[in-house]
């Protein structure tokens, strides 16, 4: 039988060489990288491409913590005061000072340390720890009146309470029903507080005229500190206005 190959040089060796069989594929490897170069850059941007996808996706992906700080919401703010929106109140504060023998004026009795005085007129009331002395009283006449110039007192309370003293004066020939009724000729207010165990001394100077003759001179001591006033003591002088 006659070989159909014989003449062709590809086939004048033994194909079972091996050193043949690695010739041919250094040829294809040499067809396949140098001869096509287009073709193998496309292939190795494939390749690369391929690789990056894998080495992104299949590895493990991190858990990522964060540690956010809780949001609160913010106060309010306060509204700011103003005494515009405050109603107008007035507070009326009664401050009570004490006046001693000597004129000193002090906050409280115990600043008194001088005893009370003697009075030596008989013209002297007492109620319940509070006296009034009438001390004196001076006048002058001028044909058929006579004018009252200075009266003179003294106040001692030796009460367990504290009095805030006026005087009230009434002159009259005979005490009736209408002299008690009447209202006072004049008031002395000594404007002072009177605390237990002080005293005071005062001095009214006055113009009160009145007619000459024997007549009764009357001094109411009031306290004004109780709602209504409290009449305490009641003094009577007898004078004869010539």
């Amino acid at each position: 039988m006659d070989d159909i190959f014989k003449g062709d040089k590809r086939f004048d060796k033994d194909p079972d060489s091996f050193g043949s069989g690695m010739k041919h594929i250094g040829r294809g490897l040499k067809l396949l990288f140098f001869r096509r170069f287009f073709i193998n850059i496309f292939l190795l941007l494939l390749l690369l491409a391929a690789s990056a996808y894998i080495a992104y996706y299949l590895k493990p992906q991190a858990e990522i913590i964060t540690n956010e700080c809780p949001v609160y919401e913010e106060c309010p703010q306060c509204p700011e005061f103003s005494c515009d929106s405050c109603e107008e109140k007035l507070l009326t504060e009664y401050v009570y000072r004490y006046r001693c023998s000597s004129g000193a004026i002090v906050d409280s009795p115990e600043g008194c340390t001088q005893a009370p005085p003697e009075t030596n007129t008989p013209y002297i009331s007492a109620s319940n720890g509070i006296s009034l002395s009438f001390d004196s009283l001076q006048f002058s006449t001028v044909g058929n009146i006579s004018q009252i110039s200075q009266i003179n007192i003294t106040i001692i309370n030796n009460a367990e309470r504290t009095i805030m003293p006026k005087v009230g004066l009434k002159i009259y020939e005979t005490y009736s029903q209408e002299v008690k009724e009447a209202g006072f000729l004049r008031t002395i207010s000594l404007d002072d507080v009177i605390g237990s165990g002080s005293w005071v001394r005062h001095s009214e100077n006055t113009n009160l005229e009145v007619g000459i003759g024997k007549k009764t001179v009357r001094l109411e001591l009031i306290d004004t500190l109780p709602d209504p006033d409290q009449s305490v003591v009641v003094v009577l002088r007898p004078v004869e206005f010539t």
